[in-house]
């Protein structure tokens, strides 16, 4: 009886072993380990992907370049937009292009349409802190706009000056001429006579070769009847191959001017009578004294 006891027990034991044998050998995992280790999976794949589309390191500097680029341009046009001329002017100092340069002369030029002075004003700034950006003649032709033909004589005395090329000296110092004539009509017609004798005498100065001033010079020498000083500056153009037969005319002008005053030799005789003179005349035959007022007694 005891023994067929112990033989239960001993099964039951057994079996209770073998059921706990077989759940080790059967786990089971939970879902958040599942979606851990698959989202795990994703992120790994993705990776892989994502790694095989990045740049090469030469496309990642062409578009960091590419982009600083684009910021420079959006930035000076900003600026330029908003009318900060200076700040532009310093954005420009630290990114010099051609790029930038175009634009500056572009906001400068529509300007000059609006508000010259204030235009010539930023010009001449640009010119002084950027001196090769061509600005220059800009301003010569904004100078002429205004007819203020004497500051853009001067200034493109300096670009000849400054000239690379014999075939650029050459085409300044034809505007220069035609800049002049402007220059000496508009002070003639205004009758600043003074003005206009300073310029030629400095056009004179600074191209001493050139009858050109020389000669105008005369010419308004004799207009205000300074014959002398025409008639030196007539004689050293004598044999000027531009302006010697007008100068021929000129001198023999004068040369009659001065027989004509010789000639004329005849003298009235003045009567004192007291502290005044008198003059004995004819007038249609009869004669007839005259008494000379001179307000003064002499």
């Amino acid at each position: 009886m005891i023994k067929n006891i112990l033989i239960i027990l001993l099964m039951v034991l057994v079996g209770w072993l073998s059921i706990d044998y077989l759940h080790l050998k059967l786990p089971t995992f939970p879902t958040g380990d599942k979606y851990k280790i698959t989202q795990a999976k994703k992120t790994l794949s993705n990776h892989k992907r994502e790694k095989t589309k990045q740049p090469s390191l030469h496309q990642k500097v062409f578009n960091v370049h590419v982009k600083h680029q684009d910021q420079d341009t959006e930035s000076i046009d900003t600026l330029l937009r908003q009318n900060r001329f200076y700040d532009a002017l310093a954005f420009y100092l630290d990114h010099c292009t051609p790029v930038n340069v175009k634009k500056i002369k572009a906001y400068l030029s529509t300007l000059a349409k609006i508000n010259p002075d204030l235009a010539l004003e930023y010009m001449q700034v640009f010119l002084d802190n950027a001196p090769q950006s061509g600005i220059s003649k800009l301003m010569i032709k904004t100078y002429i706009s205004q007819k203020n033909f004497y500051k853009a004589i001067d200034l493109m005395m300096q670009e000849k000056e400054n000239a690379t090329s014999d075939l650029e000296e050459k085409r300044l110092s034809s505007w220069i001429k035609e800049i002049s004539l402007k220059h000496i009509d508009r002070l003639m017609k205004q009758e600043e006579y003074g003005q206009l004798i300073a310029f030629l005498e400095e056009m004179m100065a600074y191209n001493n070769n050139n009858g050109f001033y020389s000669f105008r010079l005369a010419q308004l020498y004799m207009k205000l009847d300074k014959v002398e000083e025409a008639s030196v500056l007539l004689h050293e153009l004598e044999y000027d191959e531009v302006y010697a037969q007008n100068v021929t005319k000129m001198l023999k002008s004068i040369e009659k001017v001065d027989e004509d005053n010789e000639g004329y030799q005849y003298a009235i005789p003045l009567q004192k009578y007291g502290d005044h003179y008198a003059v004995n005349v004819s007038l249609d035959g009869t004669e007839v004294t005259l008494m000379l007022d001179t307000g003064a007694t002499i």
